[in-house]
């Protein structure tokens, strides 16, 4: 079989939706099937007055050899490709829907938080929702991260729910079979690890005020933010001076040192707003850390409250401060999280997410031949 994944994004296997492309990408591989990758490195348009974005889907569609594949899986970017009489099975595949995300972000903003830009209106907040609902209600398959995100296409776009499916994100070799260390907190110290990028659409709104508070309570804890994506000065100017030397901050990191850079971490905290299906809380179980959860789609696909991580109402501080603050000081709890959290992610390999997506490809072409 031969495939295109399609992402539209620059390439960077340390980042969300390029790295979750090229990991599943090479699981097929090791499957025996034949993929290669169109990245915005490949297929950037390089007219400075035409967005990426939105230059993209054409680029896709007119892209030599494109219309030779068997399957042509990208992020919702197939609308121009589907017009043509002959071509691939064509798969829609949500990172987390847009027009999902876009309801939280009125949301937030008529709640005090980041307000949106006057040009947001113009292509991200209309036409851009518009095309991701036309991709998926075109597309011979659509696949979602989560039961919400799936609802939603087939309640909102009309796509037709027997082509419909959740296809979840896996976790990487490494972080597969870690030893579960019983006792990661050293010296009595306890740490609480971040992943990811220091944005509104995280929750560092809401997370600030909890992490200050817990600091200045607990002088035992200390607070490590792993990936922000800006510079140290930048993200510190967040917190109190006085409270700079018990937070850690690691702009950028290569994915394969995680497993390292979280040894003695025992708390994870993602207060997000908006989620499609959150690798870092997987990384995060997998190697042995107590979870605290917005209750939102995305994470509650396989986080339990109470059982495998805390869940949080999104946008409460008070709710995280309270989470946080029952997991530092009941080591019986903490550990209890951790234990289950560590088991339930075990299943989220790469290998059996490719296997289950070539299966659905299969299924598809074989339904297009019939």
């Amino acid at each position: 079989m031969r495939i295109a994944l399609a992402a539209s994004v620059y390439l960077n296997k340390n980042a969300g939706m390029a790295g979750v492309t090229w990991r599943l990408g090479n699981a097929m591989r090791d499957q025996g099937a034949e993929v290669d990758f169109y990245f915005l490195d490949e297929l950037a348009s390089f007219r400075q007055q035409i967005p990426n974005d939105e230059i993209f889907p054409w680029r896709l569609a007119f892209a030599p050899k494109i219309r030779t594949y068997d399957v042509v899986d990208s992020t919702a970017e197939n609308t121009i490709l589907s017009v043509f009489p002959k071509r691939p099975l064509l798969v829609s595949r949500s990172h987390g829907l847009e027009n999902v995300a876009h309801i939280e972000r009125l949301k937030d903003a008529k709640l005090g938080g980041k307000q949106l830009s006057r040009v947001y209106p113009l292509y991200r907040g209309s036409v851009r929702l518009w095309e991701e609902k036309l991709a998926f209600q075109r597309a011979d398959l659509a696949f979602f991260l989560n039961e919400y995100d799936r609802g939603f296409a087939v309640d909102h776009f009309g796509v037709t729910p027997a082509k419909a499916h959740v296809v979840p994100n896996g976790l990487a070799t490494q972080f597969l079979g870690l030893p579960f260390d019983p006792n990661p907190d050293v010296d009595g110290k306890i740490k609480i690890a971040w992943i990811g990028g220091y944005i509104p659409r995280k929750g560092i709104r809401y997370a600030e005020p909890a992490f200050a508070a817990v600091l200045r309570k607990h002088p035992h804890v200390s607070i490590s933010l792993f990936g922000t994506g800006e510079d140290a000065a930048a993200t510190l100017q967040h917190y109190p001076t006085d409270l700079h030397d018990r937070i850690h901050i690691l702009p950028r990191y290569n994915q394969e040192e995680l497993v390292v850079l979280l040894k003695g971490h025992s708390i994870y905290l993602l207060p997000s707003l908006s989620e499609g299906f959150p690798g870092s809380v997987l990384e995060a179980m997998a190697n042995g850390l107590a979870s605290v959860l917005t209750d939102i789609p995305g994470p509650t696909e396989f986080a339990k409250d109470e059982k495998n991580a805390l869940l949080v109402p999104p946008r409460s501080s008070v709710d995280i401060e309270t989470a946080l603050n029952r997991l530092i000081e009941d080591a019986s709890l903490r550990n209890r999280i951790r234990a289950a959290g560590y088991e339930s992610v075990q299943r989220y390999s790469w290998k059996q997410i490719a296997s289950d997506t070539l299966a659905l490809y299969e299924s598809g072409l074989s339904q297009r031949k019939g």
